[in-house]
């Protein structure tokens, strides 16, 4: 790494160097895809190829739609996402419906379930304020389905107490959310 980061980027036997890391770690990657270290080395790499966002966020999606679980993949996604793109409603929207088809899919998993909390934090940076609350409204309307789907999933219910604020405080939503997660149990307790 060291004599690739002295090298200039766009000299010939470097960008074939790194075009060589690069497909290895698409390999390393698809022996597995949740290593975390080679997800980093493919972000440096990627910086000095100069491939655009848009080629990353395909990449992600591909290895996510292969794996929902894939926590790497999802970290890595919302990485590529700049603070300024994540401020448009436009892909808020196609982020969430890409969070919510993993709930559909596999709602006890929590790696999509952490994207959609970043995905959240990023709504409420939102400028215009109808939009934000518009993200914030959908957001919470479908973590209701789902927990009406799937009512011993903790996921969607502390999802809705991340998105509803003082309305879900309450003492019967901690219990709730103790009794569907018995090992964090104090905490809920604490907080409510």
């Amino acid at each position: 790494i060291g004599r690739l980061k002295r090298l200039a980027p766009d000299a010939p036997t470097t960008r074939d160097a790194l075009e060589r890391e690069l497909a290895l770690c698409v390999k390393l990657l698809d022996m597995d895809d949740r290593n975390f270290h080679c997800w980093a080395y493919r972000r440096f790499i990627v910086e000095h190829l100069g491939r655009s966002v848009d080629d990353e966020l395909a990449y992600t999606l591909e290895k996510i739609e292969n794996n929902f679980s894939n926590y790497s993949a999802w970290h890595y996604r919302s990485a590529h996402l700049s603070t300024e793109a994540a401020k448009k409603k436009e892909m808020l929207d196609k982020e969430f419906e890409l969070a919510s088809n993993a709930f559909y899919t596999e709602p006890e998993d929590q790696s999509a379930w952490m994207y959609h909390r970043w995905l959240t934090s990023s709504a409420r940076e939102l400028d215009d304020a109808g939009e934000r609350e518009a993200a914030l409204r959908a957001a919470l309307e479908t973590c209701q389905e789902i927990s009406e789907l799937e009512p011993e999933c903790k996921w969607p219910l502390l999802a809705q107490v991340m998105l509803s604020g003082e309305s879900h405080r309450d003492a019967e939503t901690f219990n709730r959310l103790a009794a569907l997660d018995p090992s964090r149990s104090g905490y809920y307790r604490d907080v409510a």
